[in-house]
């Protein structure tokens, strides 16, 4: 206790010296401020001096404020762990595995490696006798993204649509050139197959807010394109590829001629309360807790989409 009782003797002076010091500031702030009013007020540079100094006498007495909050709070913990010291101990080794649980939600979301093959064998359309060209997105925050661009011959590229395909959390966009292959005979249109950062031959590593934004890289570089209908862009979605499109529908919707998502969840806080369900008090759980939200139920009723005729 007298261990305790010496340490709290030491918070109490380094607050009391931390709060005259920033009193001595602010009466010497006052002061400076009180002399600098004799001068000519209409002067504006002296306006502007009193502004500063005014503005400097506010941050001392809310640092004042802040400094006396702080003294309290350390004293109460210190106080708190020195009387029940399992508790606190248990609670900081509880927050960690939840943050060390939480930093790690993405394992469990994002699958670029399965097929084991996935991040070192891309199949190419020429295997499926699809004409294309490789393309390499740079998106916003500078990533370098691998995509191909399956077009129809000639003049039938200006008059069809193009689709951006967005694929699921697991393998890459050679594995749905199968499908590409199909769409394109057909359907006879243009296709834009994307791959997530992290995924294929693409750099960065997974992430939602990193999906947005290879979203958003692969339709504004169609959009300045000149040998593409514009038009007629139709971003198409598969499982977590749909809560993409739905983001950039939020976004482009004037821009987009209509968007399809295939097998998309309402939620992916919804998603994983199912899969873990077994877990206690699992449905209780607040959305904030999940890294990834990809709140695609929300996102669809907060906006009337129009598609273009």
């Amino acid at each position: 206790m007298n261990t305790l009782r010496n340490l709290l003797i030491k918070v109490y002076i380094w607050g009391k010296n931390f709060k005259n010091k920033i009193l001595s500031k602010s009466k010497n702030s006052y002061q400076n401020l009180h002399e600098t009013r004799t001068y000519n007020d209409k002067n504006s540079k002296l306006i502007y001096t009193m502004k500063i100094k005014i503005r400097s006498l506010i941050t001392h007495e809310l640092l004042i404020w802040l400094g006396s909050l702080g003294e309290i709070f350390f004293a109460l913990f210190i106080l708190s762990y020195a009387i029940y010291p399992s508790v606190w101990s248990i609670s900081l080794i509880l927050v960690g595995v939840l943050a060390v649980l939480y930093n790690n939600q993405d394992i469990f979301v994002y699958h670029p490696t399965e097929p084991p093959e996935s991040k070192v064998y891309i199949e190419l359309p020429s295997l499926y006798n699809l004409p294309y060209e490789k393309i390499d997105l740079i998106t916003s925050d500078s990533v370098r993204l691998h995509s191909y661009l399956i077009k129809q011959p000639n003049e039938t590229a200006l008059n069809v649509p193009t689709l951006v395909m967005f694929h699921g959390n697991a393998g890459n966009i050679g594995q749905r050139i199968c499908i590409a292959h199909y769409i394109f005979h057909y359907c006879c249109c243009n296709i834009f197959l994307v791959e997530y950062r992290g995924y294929g031959l693409s750099e960065g590593s997974p992430s939602e807010k990193g999906f947005y934004k290879d979203a958003e890289a692969a339709i504004l570089y169609l959009l300045n394109r000149n040998d593409i209908n514009t038009q007629k862009i139709i971003p198409y979605g598969q499982s977590i590829g749909g809560a993409v499109v739905i983001d950039l529908v939020n976004k482009y919707n004037d821009r987009l001629h209509a968007y399809i998502v295939e097998n998309t969840f309402t939620s992916l806080p919804e998603i994983g309360k199912e899969l873990f369900s077994a877990i206690p008090g699992i449905f209780y759980l607040p959305e904030i807790f999940f890294k990834n939200q990809l709140l695609t139920k929300r996102d669809l009723t907060c906006k009337k989409y129009s598609r273009k005729q």
